[in-house]
């Protein structure tokens, strides 16, 4: 192995290193390479410069044993390494898709629960999607498999301390192939969909992380990145779903000013809150009522009653969020929609998640004695459709300013790989307030539902 003929190159803050690694050569003769290379670099260097390793011709099954033994190195918080067996430096250096690796000058992925949190936590989301969540968007001069490889391999490394994971793609009745579905020709230039996961150090709140990518007609790629908070109770995030998603573009080489902000991420809501109609009936079950079922089906948008509202993507998976302004009491509010999910709806389908939160952050759902101002209640839910048994989390919360109670309610598709719903999600929303007696006439769409 060799360095790079051109050496080490600082440009501005970003440092390029080249290593050719004949394919024979073990990821621990490889790490020990590196090793030796390192004290070559400029000190100056080092402490401001953040690096991008170009591996050319190493092989997969080395490459993970690679990241391990790099992200052991002292001088290395974390790493991820591409394995290019036929590209040049120079066309991993055009397509950008050689991996960043971060110093340890970095302050990680985690917000945290400190008054004096990190970088990139200064935004705070309070239950955009019912709970917590932030969804961007961005840009990118690249071809979406290399968009797609660079996002995934960094999941795959698992970033700092092990933060981030990849889900893997198979779907459950092989509705499209793993991650890419660029051969299925879905209209709008959707090429990638794929999960992963983020936990917090310390008390490992864990986060769901949904991504798409499509095609534009000039040829760029546009990533789409969300992340939602899942814990049950979850209204306030403290900025991490906003650190997640910039920490990540940042390790890939993106400014995370370039991203567009879509939805959550403490941006203001903007939806007419003006009192609704009266709740006029208890909850009672579907079966007692004249409602429809509350399942979809496969048909995009034909699979009855309020199943129109199709959305792809909007929150990297589908998903819809509404709220509802009813001159209804909170309490009651609340109680009307925990104990229609608490009955299971039409066959079952519905399902109220117990409250209890695993440190006692507040008591469960009930957020009345917090003084948080206008919120209320927080609360979870889930779907399960008939037929496939495909379940979406609902994250439901209250607020109230004295004559009014809004309910803002959002479901999302669980199932890695769901970019679009058949309508299944607003359909979701929109029998719980019917079974509730609620009603839609005041209904507001914030985000997903198809409109987006």
């Amino acid at each position: 192995a060799a360095a790079h003929p051109a050496g080490p190159q600082h440009w501005g803050t970003e440092l390029h290193l080249g290593v050719r690694i004949p394919a024979n050569m073990t990821a621990t003769r490889t790490a020990t390479l590196l090793a030796l290379l390192w004290p070559l670099i400029p000190p100056t260097a080092l402490a401001t410069a953040k690096y991008v390793l170009h591996g050319d011709g190493l092989e997969a099954d080395n490459s993970v044993a690679l990241v391990s033994l790099l992200q052991s190195s002292r001088e290395l918080q974390k790493v991820s390494v591409r394995a290019r067996e036929k590209s040049t430096f120079l066309e991993a250096d055009r397509q950008g898709a050689a991996l960043r690796v971060a110093t340890t000058g970095d302050d990680g992925s985690t917000c945290g629960l400190s008054s004096s949190p990190p970088a990139d936590c200064s935004k705070p989301d309070t239950g955009s999607c019912g709970n917590a969540c932030c969804s961007l968007e961005v840009t990118l001069d690249m071809a979406p498999q290399v968009v797609y490889e660079a996002v995934a391999d960094f999941l795959r490394s698992g970033g700092d301390n092990n933060s981030f994971s990849l889900v893997p793609g198979e779907m459950p009745f092989d509705e499209h192939p793993p991650d890419d579905i660029s051969s299925l020709n879905v209209p709008g230039g959707w090429q990638y969909i794929f999960q992963g996961k983020h936990r917090t150090s310390g008390r490992g709140y864990v986060d769901t992380l949904n991504f798409n990518i499509r095609l534009t007609s000039s040829g760029k790629s546009i990533l789409r990145a969300f992340s939602i908070s899942d814990l049950h109770g979850a209204l306030g995030d403290a900025g991490q779903n906003y650190k997640t998603l910039a920490f990540l573009l940042k390790v890939l080489g993106i400014n995370p000013s370039e991203a567009t902000t879509l939805y959550g991420c403490g941006a203001p809501i903007t939806a007419d809150s003006s009192p609704g109609p009266v709740l006029i009936a208890e909850a009672t079950t579907a079966s007692s009522t004249s409602l429809s079922k509350s399942t979809c089906g496969m048909t995009s948008g034909g699979g009855g009653p309020d199943c129109e509202k199709v959305d792809m993507g909007s929150c990297g998976n589908a998903c819809c969020a509404v709220e509802v302004a009813t001159k209804m009491d909170p309490k009651a509010l609340y109680s009307a929609v925990a104990r229609f999910l608490r009955s299971g709806g039409d066959t079952a389908s519905f399902k109220l998640v117990p409250g209890e939160m695993p440190f006692g952050e507040h008591p469960p759902d009930d957020l009345t004695s917090l003084s948080l101002g206008d919120w209320k209640y927080v609360f979870q839910g889930q779907h399960t459709t008939s037929g496939r048994g495909y379940v979406d989390t609902l994250n439901l919360n209250i607020r109230s300013n004295g004559t009014s109670s809004v309910l803002r309610a959002f479901s999302a598709s669980d199932v890695h790989g769901a970019l679009g719903d058949a309508g299944q999600n607003f359909k979701t929303l929109a029998y719980i307030l019917d079974a509730t007696g609620i009603g839609r006439s005041g209904v507001k769409v914030l985000h997903g539902c198809g409109s987006s």
